[in-house]
């Protein structure tokens, strides 16, 4: 008999049986972060069996969804707030990593990833196990995560942050702003850095902070079928505005985003930010609410 290939076996295994599903839920700072996603149960295939190069849908039935209400730091990376579909894809023999599938329509380039080793846990589940571990924030600026995926007697972990933030009113809008490290701000020349949540009822917009150009771009979300395409934001639902970099003014450099002030003035949102040595100055036609 041919071996199957284990993204279709382990979705063979689960036809016959109602859909279950899985969300690990953690919460930071009042905003959460979860993962939608389907139980698989155990059968004669595991992720061992996963292919280099392969990729795994990480569930049954509908898409394994990870929704995210604070940027994720992945080493130097980050990801937006929003909505993403998650993959498992074999990287080599003894690592693989979790693609953040949608990433690449918010920050140009190919999708983020969470890379980790695979290994062995001395407790074997009977079924797929995603989960959050964790760990202890010594600052209220960043918390580290290691993100879980186990199945059978094989155990996959990877390492990410998530980011503090503080809030405060702007006219009908609430803005949230991110600790995000001044490097990340440094690189917005080549991958634009989201700084922030401009959030108003259900509408959520992400700041985002480029060379000489600012955007507010609505939270990517993801479609139910685990299959189909992938679409970014609608192109009328993003509005650009411009920057204005400045010396800050400081002996000692400003090491995570800092709000220096934030109005709504006859249309405009007037957002300045400072990180580094610089402070820039945001200024954002006032966003359309999305159709009900």
């Amino acid at each position: 008999m041919h071996p199957i290939p284990v993204a279709i076996a382990l979705t063979l295994l689960a036809l016959a049986l109602p859909a279950q599903r899985g969300k690990p839920t953690l919460d930071w700072q009042k905003r959460t972060t979860s993962i939608d996603y389907g139980v698989v149960p155990l059968g004669k295939h595991g992720i061992d069996e996963l292919k280099v190069g392969d990729q795994w849908r990480l569930g049954m039935g509908d898409a394994t969804r990870w929704s995210l209400q604070m940027p994720a730091l992945l080493g130097d990376k980050v990801v937006p707030p929003g909505e993403y579909r998650l993959r498992l894809q074999r990287l080599d023999e003894k690592k693989c990593a979790v693609v953040v599938q949608g990433s690449h329509f918010l920050l140009g380039g190919e999708d983020l990833h969470i890379d980790g080793e695979l290994g062995k846990t001395g407790k074997p589940s009977k079924k797929l196990a995603i989960d959050f571990e964790k760990g202890a924030s010594k600052d209220k600026i960043t918390l580290p995560v290691q993100l879980k995926v186990q199945f059978g007697e094989t155990e996959w972990k990877g390492g990410l942050s998530l980011l503090g933030s503080k809030t405060s009113k702007v006219g009908a809008y609430q803005l949230t702003v991110f600790a995000l490290p001044a490097a990340a701000v440094a690189a917005r020349d080549k991958v634009p850095a989201p700084v922030a949540v401009l959030n108003k009822g259900d509408d959520n917009w992400n700041v985002m902070l480029g060379d000489t150009e600012a955007r507010l771009v609505p939270w990517l979300t993801i479609p139910a079928d685990n299959f189909a395409e992938l679409q970014g934001p609608a192109a009328d639902a993003a509005v650009a505005g411009k920057v204005e970099a400045a010396d800050a003014q400081v002996d000692k450099e400003i090491e995570f985003v800092e709000l220096r002030s934030a109005a709504l003035q006859k249309g405009e949102l007037l957002l300045q930010f400072a990180a580094g040595k610089q402070t820039f100055a945001l200024t954002l036609p006032e966003p359309k609410a999305k159709k009900k």
